[in-house]
Order: structure tokens, then C-alpha cells, then sequence
């Protein structure tokens, strides 16, 4: 039986990285390694157009993994894509409720003469207009076609987390972004979103409030309002410890991050590491006696960990 692992770890991916070296409870820090992960299809993208290398690649994953978003047929996303009302309605009702199946079926009558009870994205646009999170028009439509700009994707997300328009600070005195004074109309919500790091400007000082939002940057927004890289992209891991002599390590402990998680293997050496929701890590491996154990070659032992369920074998370790 497992010492299962299910501490919280912040994630840091792209590039995807193990790093070994902290000690176990007083014992000091010894030596550390680094690893870089291969990517391949089968071991983190889904879609065939974001690959590890697209900038969005982690929020697109995490938006996806966490059942927010979904692609098109022949396996691509179209991240570049503009976002219209219908789809924003969508990908925000699934986060706020946690789900598509959340979601509830809607009223038996349209409230928008646009979005009929047969519209596609009916029941997510009637979940967002009972929540307070997006309304219609002076003409008393949705509009379901409009493209969505910086904006009012502000506006849609800082009433998403605050709860409700009237939860939503005010904005400071001072403006942040040269583009967006404070008597501009979606002020208080760009300054929100950029006071919780969810949104940012660009290099001129400036945030570009009607520039459309993409599939990809909507992933982006979505994901830290909602936290979904911590929730969405999580990875079980398991494997083998032994010796340069293929010696089970029976009842050793692998760290990770100076003690915050201990997990101890069994008679065997065979371990499980649960819940993971990082691929960054600090990790060492100590025999039963607290002896710590090294490798010449501990890189050989990373096997394509990626999301999901993945292998690490700690192979060939000697002691320190």
C-alpha cells in the first residue's frame, strides 16, 4: 500500500521540466538534476494545429482537459479563430458551473427573439443572461454572431468571477493602460482583470480594448479566471526504484519539494504519486535507512511524463 501524494504544486510547463535534489526532512540538500521532457502527440498535444511549440499551447490543454472548450472535426482546435457571443456564452457557462453537464436546459421560452429554444448555444446564453454575465441589446437581441473584443471580454469574465456586476471594484484612480482611461466604458472590468493577473497589456503600455479575441487568447483568459491549469492538467505517476544491481529499493521515500510530499515505495520498490497537477518538481529518492541514492545517468529514467497517467522508473541508483 501507497503513501499517496496529493499536494498542490504550482505548474510551470512548455519546455516541461523535472528537477531532483532536495532532501528529505533534515537531511541536507545534495546535488540536483535537471530533465527536459520530449513531447510527442501522444504525450500532451490533442489537437494537430497547437502544438508544445504555440503560444497558448498550456491554457488551450488545460482549457480542453478541464471541459471547456472542444475541437473540430480532423483534430484541430482553430485557434485563430474569433470568438463570438454564442461561443463566449459556452465557454463561460462551462466554467462557471463546472461542467457542460452543469449547465441547466434553460427556460421553455427564448428570452432573446435571436436565440430560440433550438439555437445551438441556447441553454449556455440563457445560463449567462439569468447570471448577470452577459445581456442583449437595445433591440432586445443577444446577437449571438457578434465578435468578441478585449473589452467586453472583460466585462464577460470579471462579472463571471466577481459574481455579479455591482462585485466588481470600481478600478483605481489612476488608469493602467494608456488606451483605457478611467471613463472608458468597460474600465473597471479591464482594470479587475488585470489587478487578478488574468489579462495584461502590450509592450507600449497599452491593453488594445477592441482588438477581437481568438480561441486561443479566449483559452488563455478562461484558464486563469477559472485556475484551470491547477485543476485540469494532472498527472498520476508511478514506477519503479533500484539499484545498479536491479535491487528493489524497498520501502524508500521519494521527495518532492524538500518533504511537502513523501510517497514510500513497497517491498517491491513499485510506487504511485497521485494528483499531480505540476511538471516541475523538486525530487529525491533516500533508501529506508534515510541514505540518499544517486545516478549517473538519472535522465535515462524519465519516460515522456506528461498529463495524465505516466512512468517514471528510477533505475541503477547507487548511494551517495
Amino acid at each position: 500500500m501507497f503513501l499517496s501524494s496529493r499536494k498542490k504544486v504550482t505548474l510551470g510547463i512548455i519546455g516541461i521540466f523535472l528537477i531532483f535534489g532536495l532532501g528529505f526532512f533534515g537531511w541536507q540538500v545534495k546535488s540536483g538534476h535537471l530533465f527536459s521532457r520530449a513531447d510527442t502527440a501522444s504525450s500532451g498535444q490533442t489537437f494537430s494545429d497547437v502544438p508544445i511549440t504555440h503560444w497558448a499551447y498550456l491554457y488551450i490543454e488545460a482549457a480542453f482537459r478541464g471541459g471547456i472548450v472542444g475541437g473540430y472535426p480532423g483534430g484541430v482546435y482553430k485557434p485563430d479563430e474569433i470568438v463570438k457571443r454564442d461561443a463566449m456564452a459556452v465557454f463561460i457557462a462551462r466554467a462557471v458551473t463546472g461542467g457542460d453537464a452543469k449547465v441547466p436546459a434553460g427556460p421553455a421560452t427564448a428570452s432573446f427573439p435571436d436565440v430560440p429554444t433550438t439555437y445551438w448555444a441556447f441553454k449556455y446564453i440563457e445560463y449567462v443572461k439569468t447570471k448577470g454575465i452577459a445581456g442583449g441589446y437595445a433591440d432586445g437581441k443577444y446577437h449571438p454572431e457578434y465578435q468578441v473584443d478585449r473589452a467586453s471580454m472583460a466585462v464577460f469574465i470579471s462579472r463571471a468571477i466577481a459574481g455579479t456586476d455591482a462585485a466588481v471594484p470600481a478600478g483605481p484612480a489612476t488608469a493602467t493602460f494608456k488606451d483605457v482611461p478611467t471613463n472608458h466604458w468597460a474600465y473597471k472590468y479591464i482594470e479587475y482583470l488585470s489587478s487578478q493577473q488574468i489579462v495584461g497589456g502590450y509592450a507600449d503600455g497599452t491593453y488594445h480594448p477592441t482588438e477581437k479575441v481568438n480561441r486561443a487568447a479566449m483559452a488563455v483568459f478562461i484558464t486563469k479566471a477559472f485556475n484551470l491549469i491547477s485543476t485540469a492538467l494532472v498527472a498520476n505517476i508511478s514506477g519503479r526504484v533500484t539499484t545498479s544491481t536491479g535491487t528493489p529499493l524497498a520501502n524508500a521515500y521519494i521527495v518532492i519539494d524538500d518533504g511537502d510530499d513523501v510517497v514510500q515505495t513497497d517491498t517491491n520498490g513499485n510506487y504511485i504519486i497521485s494528483g499531480l497537477d505540476a511538471t516541475t518538481y523538486e525530487v529525491e529518492v533516500y533508501d529506508s535507512g534515510g541514505s540518499l541514492y544517486e545516478s549517473s545517468n538519472l535522465d535515462t529514467h524519465i519516460i515522456s511524463p506528461g498529463f495524465g497517467n505516466n512512468t517514471i522508473n528510477f533505475s541503477g541508483l547507487v548511494k551517495k
